[in-house]
């Protein structure tokens, strides 16, 4: 009899089921491959009916947990000892306030540890933070100095180097969404607020910009060259054109 193996069952041939020939497992079976994982099942009269339907577990730490056999074979234990078992609104309250913070919505209930929770730190600064974000030590924005930029910060940072911001309806969002640009010398270009501040400028005015076709034809003609492709287009400073005038060529060679 299975009962009298003890130590030495397999567990893997008690937990492998043949799908061309499956079998119900008996009470005896499952409770050995439970109990040898250190789990404990809550109701001693307790059968098992079906891979489908849960068991009424107590993890090693004593937490109560239902659940199939199926997933306990696949390895998935006490949600609780993990930290991911859902927790209740009161409980996060709970920690937010001994910490010195509120929660600045009466009526707020805690869905999961992404989502955004109403908050307001001990200096009365309003902001939205996910569980997981609090739980890791994030702190106030304001407090520490790097609070989110308001739009009318962003604008007069911008305006302050000579540049304006195309689009008069623009909204700051975030330091790595582009801003549509113009530079001093009437140049548009989007580029993040981050790479703003790190010194990005013009690439039009530093001589690496996207040139306009009209440009590239202007200064190959006054060089005396003509592109051969008449429906060649401009790309980037790496794409050559295949040029003509043999002549201007052989006395580049003779130099």
């Amino acid at each position: 009899m299975l009962t009298t193996l003890g130590d030495n069952v397999n567990l893997f041939q008690l937990g492998y089921m043949n799908q061309h020939n499956p079998r119900k497992y008996t009470t005896a079976e499952i409770k050995i491959v439970i109990e040898k994982e250190g789990w404990a099942i809550a109701h001693p009269d307790w059968q098992y009916q079906g891979n489908k339907i849960k068991i009424p577990l107590v993890c090693p730490n004593g937490h109560r947990y239902d659940k199939r056999y199926n997933d306990f074979q696949q390895g998935k234990r006490c949600a609780e000892c993990s930290g991911v078992k859902k927790l209740a609104t009161s409980d996060v309250v709970l920690f937010i306030q001994s910490l010195q913070w509120t929660i600045s919505d009466p009526f707020w209930e805690y869905v999961d540890n992404k989502s955004k929770i109403p908050l307001v730190c001990p200096n009365g600064h309003k902001t939205h933070k996910s569980y997981a974000d609090f739980q890791k030590g994030s702190g106030c924005w304001e407090c520490s100095g790097v609070k989110k930029l308001d739009t009318k910060d962003v604008v007069y940072f911008i305006q302050k180097e000579g540049w304006t911001i195309a689009d008069p309806c623009w909204e700051y969002k975030n330091n790595l969404t582009k801003i549509p640009l113009v530079c001093p010398n009437g140049h548009k270009s989007d580029k993040t607020y981050s790479d703003f501040r790190q010194g990005y400028r013009c690439l039009n005015c530093r001589g690496t910009g996207r040139r306009d076709i009209a440009e590239i034809l202007s200064f190959v003609q006054q060089a005396g060259w003509k592109i051969a492709d008449p429906n060649w287009t401009y790309k980037n400073n790496w794409e050559h054109p295949v040029l003509e005038d043999l002549s201007f060529m052989g006395k580049c060679k003779e130099k």
